[in-house]
């Protein structure tokens, strides 16, 4: 291999000693077995013939088209042209350094010529009768030319007796007809202009001149395939009794296979004009074999006199049904004359539409269940029918008098235990009638005692995971909603300058609010007063003042004790209080007697610069 080609084949190589690390090697010759070595040696062999395309073109077409992997198969019209087709073949091979051997041919004269001892044919006995050559997959007895086939003797004697017999269901003829046709065509190298397939088969012919799928899909695939490699106007009827084909599978006895039967030669009419073949005389329609079956299903749905989807409460679900049941039941006891029933509804009316309501969700959710369980057969065999992925199938399901479907229990003995708790009620797990009957509940235990809730209805129904529809009605429960509902408090705004003026004098920015009253002694009579809460806004610090009444004079005069002690500060915060908004005015009137002038020649200096009223 060239060297650059040679680390397709790298690997590792590793001694059996554990603490060295694995070697690296390529291959430099081709590899025997690999996966590629069949294309290589493939195309090695067509290159080099390739380049004598000019000095023997015979022998490169044998090479290129006749060579089967490394065996050649070669017919020519004489042992002149063999002989020259086989030399040049030979010397073309030789220049790449393949050599070929092992040689055979019907003629001893060929043989002779291509091996100096006159013959090396190798021969393999197959009996007693024959000596043959095993040629792509068949055995050619080159001194009488034939090709034969070697097959069990036990199949052998059963075929001559007549005991066995292909059949057209093993394999559609037709199909093998078009594959075995596609195959020929590309072998020969002569052109065929027109093609013929026999058959004596009415239902192949039907089958190709309608639409195949129509038909079952062993009868669709095959027809498809057969319409993509021929037309339908290539095939042709035959009756069955010049069908050739007929030779090799319909006999008693063993077939005529002489070099003149028709098995060879071909029906006496081929050798005819056209107008002289066989015309079937009846057209070819559709046909009824192998149908596809199609089933129509009409069903025609009842709905229930009562929607239990238009209803969000069990309760009202219960009596509105009650109610039409006892309608009913009126209109009953109307015709045969007897009087009707009115004013409250009864336990026996309820608990009548309370069944009709189970009915309703069983039979919308275990229709094949419950027909099995109508069926007369035991409860052994009932269980056999119900299949499987059934969420019945391990509940020992049964329907009870009234034909409601139950689960049947162990503690029917038991003389504490009611019906219902012994055989509780099966209900499908997602109908509308079973959220109805766990939200019910759910609701008459104040959304609360959850696992008493779930023991409770099963005492008296059965349904598949039944905790987890009932943790479903929690989740959809607007009530437990808003009981579990957390408040979201609001995001924080930034603190204002006021709260962190980190370096300003204590009481820079303060806050001032009143409390009280309090009640004060002043000799003997009493009287009220009110305590002025100061605060610094930075440090929160607190300074305390005595207001005697909630005028405004008397907050003035509390905040002129404070400003007296704590320094004025830059900003006072205070509410909408009636005192707050007339110190306010007031300081707004002292604002706009200032004279500004003076303040500026006061305060303006080349140190310090006033530029409005403080």
């Amino acid at each position: 291999m060239r060297e650059d080609d040679q680390h397709c084949q790298r690997f590792f190589w590793k001694a059996c000693e554990t603490d060295i690390d694995p070697s690296v090697y390529v291959v430099q010759v081709m590899t025997f077995g690999a996966c590629c070595s069949p294309s290589t040696a493939q195309n090695v062999k067509n290159y080099n013939a390739k380049r004598f395309e000019q000095e023997h073109p015979e022998a490169v077409h044998a090479i290129v088209k006749q060579h089967y992997v490394d065996d050649m198969l070669l017919s020519v019209e004489s042992e002149e042209e063999a002989i020259q087709v086989v030399r040049e073949v030979q010397t073309v091979h030789r220049s790449a350094g393949f050599e070929m051997r092992n040689w055979i041919s019907n003629s001893p004269r060929v043989v002779a010529a291509m091996s100096e001892t006159g013959s090396d044919e190798k021969s393999l006995s197959i009996g007693d009768k024959h000596v043959s050559e095993r040629v792509l997959g068949m055995w050619w007895n080159t001194s009488t030319d034939c090709f034969t086939y070697k097959m069990s003797p036990r199949y052998e004697q059963l075929l001559i007796s007549g005991q066995r017999r292909p059949t057209k269901r093993e394999a559609l003829p037709a199909v093998i007809g078009v594959r075995l046709a596609g195959t020929i065509a590309k072998s020969l190298s002569v052109k065929i202009n027109q093609r013929f397939f026999w058959t004596d088969s009415r239902d192949i012919l039907c089958w190709l001149n309608s639409d195949h799928r129509r038909y079952s899909q062993f009868v669709a695939f095959r027809v498809s395939e057969i319409l993509e490699t021929t037309n339908v106007n290539e095939w042709q009827w035959v009756p069955t009794k010049l069908n050739v084909a007929d030779e090799g599978t319909k006999w008693t006895r063993a077939p005529d296979m002489t070099t003149s039967s028709r098995w060879f030669c071909g029906p006496n009419f081929l050798w005819q004009p056209n107008e002289a073949w066989p015309v079937s005389p009846h057209p070819f329609g559709s046909t009824k074999e192998e149908l596809r079956p199609h089933l129509l299903l009409h069903t025609m749905p009842l709905d229930p006199v009562v929607q239990p989807h238009d209803f969000s409460g069990w309760s009202s679900l219960l009596r509105r049904m009650a109610y039409v049941t006892r309608f009913v039941d009126n209109l009953r006891q109307a015709k045969m004359k007897k009087p009707r029933r009115g004013g409250s509804l009864t336990r026996d009316e309820v608990r009548k539409a309370e069944n009709y309501l189970f009915r309703l969700a069983q039979r919308s959710a275990y229709p094949d269940e419950i027909a099995v369980l109508n069926e007369p057969l035991s409860t052994t065999q009932q269980r056999k029918f119900i299949k499987n992925n059934s969420s019945l199938s391990k509940m020992c399901a049964f329907l009870d008098k009234n034909g409601v479907l139950r689960a049947r229990g162990r503690t029917q003995e038991c003389k504490f235990t009611d019906y219902d708790a012994a055989n509780p009620v099966i209900l499908p797990r997602n109908h509308h009638i079973t959220r109805l009957i766990v939200s019910n509940a759910h609701k008459q235990f104040n959304h609360q005692n959850h696992e008493t809730i779930i023991n409770e209805l099963r005492q008296r129904f059965r349904s598949p995971r039944q905790k987890a529809t009932y943790r479903a009605i929690r989740k959809e429960c607007q009530q437990c909603k808003n009981n579990q509902a957390a408040s979201q408090p609001p995001a924080m705004t930034d603190l204002p300058l006021a709260r962190l003026a980190a370096f300003a004098r204590p009481f820079t920015y303060m806050g001032i609010d009143y409390f009280g009253p309090m009640t004060v002694s002043v000799g003997r009579r009493t009287e009220k007063r009110w305590g002025v809460l100061a605060t610094c806004l930075t440090i929160r610090a607190v300074h305390l003042e005595l207001a005697h009444t909630l005028t405004t004079d008397s907050y003035m005069m509390a905040i002129r004790n404070i400003f007296a002690r704590r320094g004025v500060p830059a900003v006072i915060y205070s509410d909408h209080g009636t005192n707050f908004q007339g110190a306010s005015k007031e300081l707004q009137l002292a604002l706009q007697e200032l004279d500004d002038d003076r303040l500026m020649r006061e305060f303006t200096t080349a140190e310090e610069c006033s530029s409005g009223r403080p």
